[in-house]
């Protein structure tokens, strides 16, 4: 009996997107056309089940229309439940389908997924436990305990279980493979899975198999949320219209959803908003705070303001660039509980009162922590170098001078705004990046398996100690093009609440080691050369060449680690997929340092402690993900 079945759970109230889910039930709701309950029978099909449930209790006549409208409905066993059973009551009301097949697969019928199913029923079969749940790393909620070999050890602390030793907080993404032993687990009518989890882990410990996925999950219990998914997949200013709707022309949409059918009223103008059949539900004002600090500035929608959200960027705080006549300013609305937004005002304000290059702080609303900014433009460094190659040199040279300022200007100010010093890139915090990289690049990305790495310890050991033997500064710590613009030819600075007392040598390789503009290697090597040199003038810490040289080598090794990190974390875990289009220069200038580490002889460079020793095992496995990478590229 070797037979698959599968049960999408769809029931639910979906109390947290009312009064959205008063009209449509969270399961039916499209995401760029497509209703969250399709894409989990798509995905489900994808791994070869053929019949599945779905259990339906919210609007129920609407999902049995909807599964008997599809060309294969006769796949699918419809489980009604008069009232809400749980997640594990629901299993029970399907009980005699389920138990005809020898493993089921349960899939959330209200989260946006790209977990690939077949991949998690050979992980089940492979590890021969009674259940196997996907798992993700979401830190708002992280709650299950995931032990190093694999086995989940606790759920919410309620199994009690001894911390361990990589011990991993992650999130259960509420799909799951299970054994149809499981089902005698599953008490009658109502219950959750998760007492079921406890009760099994308390009987037997490691008992439940776990299974990361470093992909997309999301789940889109609030209408921002919802909204938020169609910005991501169909980029800013999006509008996704549904079959048969009717869209006049003279209609203004800002990141929409008009459903199947429905007609959008002539001259109207909607930002935001899910519109149906006779009805549209706006994002609220308690799910868009910042628009009140907006208000409030005098950026209304409905006196010709125009309101554009930026993307692109890897924070997961949200920005909106507000236009009205000659005006202009941003928008920053920190992410729930952000601990930086009081790191920012100080810190920006510092910085722009010693024109250092922080926008200036216009308006900050304690309630909601929204902050209005001037507006610093759009002309990147990164921009501006892709555009004006020519003028590349130049631009950089600028940029090396506003960072000698920000060197410079001198510890005394500490007093003054203390939170720019409070932090320390000291050797844990250095180890925390390189094991960010092992993580999030080699494993969450490159697939290499966490043991086969675990092996980099003491070279990561020895480079994090190299690095911190170096003389410290005030640190921006993410110093790169994307994060430096020029205003009316005047250098400035974004992201500045990260600042912190570090190696000398960190931003400038930051800088000119990053992957976002393709520099010539010449011209990077020339202007970090030159870099004590503008520090020297301006009555900085000197540095002799072969001091600064083995400085930038480890600082440089370093950063390149922390960012390849970066870029697998929200490329397969954030979903940013366009972070990852930098991971080929990073890893060329990657191997470069490596190359000139390994051959660096006896020179005096080498000699010095502030040198980064020989990492041969470091250079190897960068050398095998390159090579990977190189021949996947190649397969047409």
């Amino acid at each position: 009996m070797r037979e698959v079945r599968a049960m999408v759970l769809a029931a639910g109230l979906g109390v947290r997107l009312r009064p959205l889910s008063d009209y449509v039930a969270k399961p039916l709701l499209p995401v760029a056309g497509t209703t969250l309950l399709d894409r989990a029978i798509e995905a489900l099909t994808s791994a070869g089940v053929a019949r599945i449930a779905v259990n339906a209790h919210h609007r129920a006549d609407r999902i049995a229309v909807h599964l008997a409208a599809r060309a294969d409905a006769a796949r699918f066993y419809l489980s009604l439940e008069p009232r809400l059973l749980g997640t594990a009551g629901a299993l029970d009301g399907a009980r005699a389908f389920l138990a005809a097949a020898a493993t089921i697969v349960v899939y959330n019928g209200d989260i946006l997924c790209d977990l690939d199913v077949a991949a998690l029923l050979a992980a089940h079969r492979e590890r021969r436990a009674p259940a196997t749940l996907a798992l993700c790393d979401w830190p708002e909620v992280n709650s299950v305990i995931l032990g190093s070999d694999g086995r989940v050890r606790d759920v919410a602390g309620r199994a009690q279980a001894p911390a361990s030793a990589g011990d991993r907080p992650l999130t259960f993404t509420g799909i799951a493979c299970y054994d149809r032993a499981f089902l005698d687990r599953v008490p009658p009518g109502r219950g959750n899975l998760a007492d079921v989890f406890v009760q099994l882990l308390r009987e037997r410990p490691g008992a439940i198999a776990g299974f990361v996925h470093d992909g997309v999950w999301q789940d889109l219990g609030t209408l921002t949320r919802y909204l938020d998914a169609h910005r991501r997949l169909l980029g800013p200013g999006f509008v996704s219209v549904g079959g048969g709707a009717v869209v006049p022309a003279d209609a203004r949409l800002h990141e929409c959803v008009v459903l199947g059918g429905a007609v959008v009223p002539r001259g109207s103008a909607w930002r935001r908003a899910v519109i149906g059949r006779g009805w549209t539900v706006c994002e609220r004002s308690d799910e868009a705070p910042e628009l009140a600090l907006a208000a409030a500035a005098g950026f209304r929608p409905q006196d010709g303001a125009a309101l554009e959200p930026i993307t692109g960027h890897g924070s997961d705080r949200r920005f909106t660039r507000l236009r009205q006549g000659d005006r202009r300013a941003v928008l920053m609305l920190p992410a729930p509980g952000d601990p930086d937004t009081e790191r920012y005002l100080e810190i920006a304000g510092f910085l722009y009162e010693r024109g250092l290059g922080a926008p200036a702080v216009l308006a900050h609303d304690p309630a909601t922590g929204a902050v209005l900014l001037e507006d610093l433009g759009e002309n990147t460094l990164a921009a501006l170098a892709a555009r004006d190659p020519q003028g590349a040199a130049a631009r950089y040279g600028r940029v090396l001078d506003r960072l000698a300022d920000l060197q410079t200007f001198g510890a005394e100010s500490r007093h003054v705004c203390p939170l720019a010093w409070d932090r320390r890139f000291d050797h844990d915090y250095l180890r925390w990046e390189t094991d960010y990289f092992r993580e999030r690049f080699l494993v969450g990305h490159a697939g290499l398996a966490a043991g086969d790495v675990a092996d980099l310890d003491g070279e990561f050991d020895a480079l994090a100690a190299a690095c911190a033997r170096q003389s410290c500064t005030l640190v921006h710590r993410d110093f790169q093009a994307e994060n430096i613009l020029f205003k009316d030819e005047v250098v400035r600075l974004v992201d500045v609440q990260g600042m912190r007392w570090g190696p000398a040598a960190y931003d400038a390789v930051s800088l000119l080691y990053d992957p976002y503009v393709d520099l010539p290697w010449s011209l990077r090597e020339e202007l970090l050369a030159g870099f004590p040199e503008r520090l020297a003038a301006r009555g900085g810490v000197r540095f002799a060449d072969h001091q600064w040289r083995a400085m930038t080598l480890a600082a440089g090794l370093q950063r390149l680690l922390q960012a390849l990190g970066a870029y697998g974390y929200l490329g397969r875990v954030k979903g940013r997929t366009d972070f990852l289009k930098h991971i080929p220069r990073a890893l060329t200038n990657l191997r470069r340092l490596l190359d000139l580490v390994g051959r660096g002889g006896d020179s005096e460079t080498c000699r010095s402690d502030l040198c980064p020793p020989l990492l041969p095992r470091l250079a190897a496995v960068v050398d095998v993900v390159a090579s990977r990478m190189a021949r996947a590229e190649e397969v047409p």
